[in-house]
Formats: structure tokens, sequence, C-alpha cells
């Protein structure tokens, strides 16, 4: 599968999933040795980070859909800029741009860096922990 395959099956799976109610195709497209440098969360190693990602945002919003801005693809690199709508369960709207650098191998994501405004997630307004 092309790098921009995998980055497509991201944020389809992503949005697809969160209106479901179920992440766990979305985990699946991880590597199991996933690295991200998360801008609020910090480093995160593994899958399992992401498993309780998932948990943690059907839990603290009502709804997540993520749009493709510009997705560049070079190899197993791809940047994208997207575009968030979100709100969160106490019905705070969040709406806010970023960008997201990926390395892909193997049809999985191995690893992750995003960075966005971190204001609309203000951790009084919008859920932002990964942590158990």
């Amino acid at each position: 599968m092309s790098t921009r395959k995998v980055i497509e099956n991201y944020y389809e799976y992503l949005n697809n999933g969160f209106a479901q109610g179920d992440l766990s195709k979305w985990v699946g497209i991880f590597a199991e040795d996933f690295v991200m440098d998360e801008q609020l969360a910090g480093r995160q190693e593994g899958v399992q980070p992401m498993a309780i990602l998932a948990d943690k945002m059907l839990e603290g919003y009502t709804k997540w859909i993520m749009h493709l801005r510009k997705v560049l693809v070079e190899g197993d690199q791809a940047f994208v800029l997207w575009e968030v709508e979100a709100t969160t369960s106490n019905g705070v709207d969040i709406n806010t741009k970023g960008a997201n650098y990926y390395r892909v191998k193997n049809d999985k994501v191995v690893y992750l860096s995003n960075y966005h405004d971190s204001v609309p997630f203000n951790t009084d307004v919008a859920f932002t922990s990964m942590r158990t």
C-alpha cells in the first residue's frame, strides 16, 4: 500500500470510526513500535497510548471530524495540513488547523508529530489527556 493510501486511511478510519463509536480500525493503523511527539501529551511510545487516546476521545467528544486540506508525500514520509471540527462532551466547539508529519513502514504509521494552536485544547475546555 502506498504512503498516501495509509494516510488517507488514517483520516477515514478516524472520522468514520468516531462517527460509529469504534476507533479500533484507526488504532490498528499504528505499528506496535509506534512513536509520537504530540504537542499536548508529549512523547508517546507504542500502540497502547493510541488505544487509550481512542477511548478517551470517544468519552470526551461528541463530534470529531478531521478534514484533510493538503497531503504531501515523499517516499515513506507524509506531511498533512488539516482542520478539525469537534465538540467536547460538555458542549464546547473546537475548530482549529494544524499539521502532522508521518513516517510509514509496512503499511503502518511508525512515527507521528503534530503542530497546532494549543489554545482551543485548553484542559479547562477540552479533553487532552492520553493517560489512564
